[in-house]
């Protein structure tokens, strides 16, 4: 147990952890370290001294476990953890949250994993151990007071008598003429009398632009607003902005394991490395990356991957501040679009000619009474038939005690929690639900990932597969399917 300040420092270690690391005293420890964050490994997936944002704040918005991992390389040992925050009050600032930090599941690594991560732990920078302040006390020196020596000032100068008349003219002219310096600078300059260089004056910065091929799976019209994930998360601005800066970073370092496993068709590892990144873009609400990186994370089709690998990377190039073109657009014909094959009829927009709108009364005119009044029955009560309800109930595995002391709660202010995740969650499903019925599938996906946020933080991995249905399918059938099962899923873990 790692013990840091209201100033996120760190102040204290619990023996059985110290003695782990082959210390008997804390002294010891900060004579290798001042800052124990600073013997974390920066290791793709794991967590370690951030850049743009202090870790103690990305475990904390951190969904799981899985991504408060930690490599911790100390008096030569390297271990695993996870860490585990929570908030405490120390005496010397009774008013704000310090914290304590859990190190669960400390082990030394295996064989195995110390050569996967030796390149890492051979690279980690040289810790700055702790130095002491030197209290030094101030001493005045004495000195000896002397008397005050009295000087006389004359009142006038008298110029001597041997100074004739042209000499003092000519000294009176010297001392009135202004220096060669003084004279040749004006009283007053004049801006217009300035002539700038062209190139000296200051030219705003553009931004970097990068002409790519079209990419259908690229929104060129998106623009990533990170006041809405501030707002929702509760975190202010410049923190949501740092985390997109590591963000950016995690996306980088991943990049060439990503691709190295879709090219030797490793598709277990791509699919760890995109859930990686995947949670933190529901994080930060950043839609597109997040719709991308879901693709990536569940699809079988390399190809497919490889498509949308390359688009999740246009995505960060923009997040990078770069401007993204494409050197082309897509022609679509008019023709094309009527015989264009479309799976789901929530896209499907048809345009019968007059001979097909004939041959279509005529064929209901045909029917008995009975199969034309099933034909032209009414869409909700479709809702109704017993399809409906052979949806199967898998058993809901859910404790909110186990939740809550993951998330380090008690029990109360979790059921407080708990309480505004189902009303949330609730109108969500309605809003699903009106979305469905407007055909409108921005909004499906828009509530969707607003309540897998949410649900991701109440640890409910049962909502995991729903959701992930209303995100990328485009059947009816399976959107109302998922809805009944998060409804069902909601109602079962509320009682």
């Amino acid at each position: 147990m790692l013990i840091y300040n209201h100033n996120k420092e760190f102040i204290g270690i619990d023996e059985a952890d110290l003695r782990r690391f082959g210390f008997s005293n804390l002294a010891q420890l900060r004579s290798e370290a001042a800052d124990f964050a600073d013997l974390f490994v920066r290791t793709p997936g794991h967590v370690h001294n951030f850049k743009h944002v202090h870790w103690i704040d990305f475990v904390t918005c951190a969904e799981s476990l899985e991504e408060s991992k930690v490599i911790i390389d100390v008096n030569g040992k390297s271990f695993k953890a996870y860490l585990v925050i929570t908030t405490a009050y120390l005496s010397d600032n009774p008013h704000a949250k310090a914290y304590i930090v859990t190190l669960n599941n400390l082990q030394l690594l295996d064989s195995s994993e110390s050569s996967t991560f030796a390149n890492d732990i051979a690279q980690k920078p040289e810790p700055t151990p702790f130095i002491a302040p030197v209290e030094e006390t101030a001493t005045i020196p004495t000195v000896e007071s002397e008397p005050i020596k009295e000087i006389e000032i004359p009142q006038t100068i008298e110029l001597e008598e041997s100074v004739t008349a042209d000499e003092y003219d000519t000294i009176e002219s010297i001392e009135s003429t202004p220096s060669v310096e003084e004279s040749t600078i004006p009283d007053i300059i004049e801006i217009d009398d300035i002539d700038f260089d062209e190139d000296i004056a200051p030219v705003a910065e553009e931004p970097i632009q990068v002409e790519t091929d079209f990419d259908e799976n690229f929104d060129y019209e998106y623009q990533y607003d990170p006041q809405v994930a501030s707002d929702e998360l509760g975190l202010p601005l410049d923190l949501i902005e740092e985390f997109i800066q590591d963000f950016i970073a995690q996306a980088h370092d991943f990049k060439d394991g990503l691709y190295n496993a879709l090219r030797e068709e490793d598709l277990d590892n791509v699919k760890i490395l995109s859930h990686k990144l995947k949670g933190v873009a529901a994080n930060l609400r950043i839609e597109d990356a997040f719709n991308t990186l879901t693709i990536i994370n569940t699809s079988e089709d390399t190809d497919e991957i490889l498509s949308h690998l390359n688009t999740f990377y246009k995505i960060i190039a923009k997040l990078s501040g770069e401007e993204i073109k494409a050197t082309q657009t897509p022609q679509v014909k008019k023709e094309e679009i009527k015989t264009e094959e479309v799976e789901d009829d929530l896209y499907l927009d048809i345009n019968l000619d007059d001979e097909e709108e004939e041959k279509e009364e005529e064929k209901a005119e045909a029917l008995p009474e009975e199969e034309t009044a099933i034909e032209i029955i009414d869409e909700p009560l479709l809702e109704e038939t017993p399809q409906e309800t052979q949806v199967q109930k898998e058993p809901i595995n859910y404790s909110k005690e186990l939740v809550a002391n993951e998330i380090g709660l008690d029990k109360a202010t979790f059921e407080e929690l708990f309480e505004d995740f189902v009303i949330e969650s609730n109108l969500a499903v309605t809003h699903i639900k009106e979305a469905l019925t407007n055909n409108d599938t921005n909004m499906i996906k828009k509530e969707a990932l607003k309540l897998k946020g949410m649900s991701d933080n109440m640890r409910i991995e049962s909502l995991n597969k729903p959701l992930q249905t209303l995100l990328v399918s485009t059947e009816e059938a399976s959107i109302n399917d998922a809805i009944n099962t998060i409804e069902n899923t909601i109602e079962t873990i509320s009682q």
